[in-house]
């Protein structure tokens, strides 16, 4: 059964309190999801997908969320607006497509 959850903000500040910006999936056999700033510039992609939130936290390196640095890297993303694509294929080989904002508050 495909499901999908997408939050619409997060505080990504280290107090194990929605840090990272993860939609919740099931049911998919290709994804790809993308963050972008207000000038377009991609600041984060990944192609790997969870359905547990709780597996980020427990998990320094949980590749399927953003922490909200910029490209995986030291510095973290001023707060503010971005946008997110979501471009997948469920398990029953339907693509979908998925277009969002999340806020990134501090």
């Amino acid at each position: 059964v495909f499901t999908i959850y997408i939050p619409n903000a997060f505080t990504p500040n280290n107090d194990l309190n929605n840090d990272y910006f993860l939609p919740i999936i099931d049911g998919v056999s290709e994804y790809e999801f993308s963050v972008y700033d207000r000038s377009g510039h991609r600041v984060f992609t990944t192609n790997e997908f969870s359905n547990d939130y709780l597996s980020c936290i427990n998990d320094e390196t949980c590749s399927a969320a953003w922490d909200g640095k910029i490209n995986n890297g030291t510095e973290y993303a001023t707060k503010g607006t971005y946008v997110y694509t979501l471009v997948l294929t469920d398990i029953h080989g339907k693509a979908r497509t998925y277009e969002g904002s999340v806020m990134l508050i501090r």
